[in-house]
């Protein structure tokens, strides 16, 4: 039997969808289309389009809302052509534009270009992303290949990082970015250009500073494989009783190892009045780390006064002052340790700091300063000093310009 039919499809309002679409935050704008129907049911054949005009669409917070969308979308011999298709991701815009060939058959062929500025890539309470894309997709539905270039304009990353230990295990086969099992993703071939210029940065509980990178990546959505530099500037990272500060980190993918990455690093730290230097270099997991100190110290006594802030023969003086810091803080603590799901809004470990034993007291104590930002300009201290005085106060600071 022969197939004939025609569907239009006008929407204006969308309010009587919403029972259909509960999930959906937000959908607005004016569609219009139409589809003519021919053929057979063994081989049917299709032609049509759609436009949409001011198109508004938010699925769920953690993905980019899609606004002032005006497309047209044509479908005629097979083949289904996207004339137009402008809009903006996180308000910014961008344009997506190709074909595809074979929609009805099992293994559709793709061709598609994505352009764009400063877009909204991904989004979450512990990540958000903005990227310049010049971007294209072409190929078999199972084997797509993805390539050109993205520019990262801004990650933040704000994800606390468990001090508990008991972390996920490398997989024997090595590092990845990421994985995917399943899906046209899987087997998605990638030859992608990927630059940071300190646009990466990191605000948590363990880390805080910029990250630059130069990647190709290479590889399938199953097996990612990046090739290139990750360079880690000025960064601080928050041990338990120290703040070490990073002077350069490097990760090194290479070609002919890209799940074996090579890290090297070199950091410094203060505490109970010796000054620590720390050397990282190796392949990831198997780094070699170096601690030295001055005065100098055992290789273990320095590697314990980095990682708890005592020596073997002081620790228990080291443990009475992280006990007399936590009295300082604790209720304080309480109240603003909570994590926010506003990437930009300052979390606790960026307005909270404490160094421990920058000198020795009269009575051969640890110092104590700690900070706490109550406002951008306003901070709360409190502080041991080296007459074993406790000192409370609040501080004004401005920058000079």
């Amino acid at each position: 039997a022969a197939l004939d039919g025609r569907v239009d499809v006008e929407i204006h309002d969308w309010e009587a969808l919403r029972s259909v679409l509960p999930e959906m935050r937000q959908i607005g704008g004016d569609v219009r289309g139409g589809l003519i129907i021919g053929g057979t049911p063994r081989a049917p054949r299709l032609e049509g389009e759609l436009t949409t005009e001011d198109v508004r669409v938010e699925i769920s917070s953690a993905l980019p809302i899609l606004t002032d969308l005006d497309s047209r979308i044509v479908w005629r011999d097979e083949r289904l052509t996207v004339e137009s298709f402008r809009g903006e991701l996180g308000y910014s815009p961008f344009e997506l534009r190709g074909h595809a060939d074979g929609l009805l058959g099992e293994n559709p062929d793709i061709d598609l270009q994505i352009d764009g500025e400063n877009v909204l890539v991904a989004r979450s309470d512990a990540m958000r992303m903005r990227a310049d894309l010049d971007v294209s997709v072409r190929g078999a539905l199972d084997d797509l290949l993805t390539s050109g270039q993205v520019r990262v304009t801004s990650l933040l990353f704000v994800k606390p990082v468990s001090m508990s230990g008991g972390g996920p295990a490398i997989p024997s086969m090595g590092f990845q970015l990421f994985s995917v099992e399943d899906g046209p993703i899987s087997t998605m071939r990638f030859d992608l250009k990927i630059q940071a210029d300190e646009t990466i940065r990191i605000r948590n509980n363990l880390a805080r500073g910029k990250v630059s990178a130069d990647l190709a990546l290479r590889g399938t959505g199953k097996r990612p494989e990046p090739v290139g530099r990750i360079n880690v500037g000025q960064a601080s990272i928050f041990l338990p009783a120290t703040t070490l500060h990073l002077d350069g980190e490097e990760i090194l993918f290479q070609e002919n190892d890209p799940f074996g990455p090579r890290l090297r690093a070199t950091a410094r730290s203060r505490a109970s009045g010796y000054e620590l230097g720390v050397r990282l270099a190796g392949r990831i997991p198997e780094v070699d780390v170096v601690v030295y100190s001055r005065p100098r110290l055992s290789d273990e006594d320095a590697m314990m006064l980095l990682a708890v802030g005592s020596t073997s023969g002081t620790a228990g003086v080291s443990a009475v002052t992280f006990q007399k810091a936590a009295e300082f803080f604790g209720k304080t603590l309480f109240s603003y340790a909570r994590s926010t799901a506003d990437p930009d809004a300052r979390p606790f470990f960026d307005r909270f700091s404490m160094t421990v034993g920058r000198e020795k007291t009269r009575r051969g104590n640890d110092t104590i300063e700690t900070e706490l930002g109550l406002t951008e300009r306003i901070y709360l201290t409190v502080d041991r000093d080296r007459y074993d005085e406790t000192n409370l106060g609040f501080v004004w600071r401005f920058h000079l310009p």
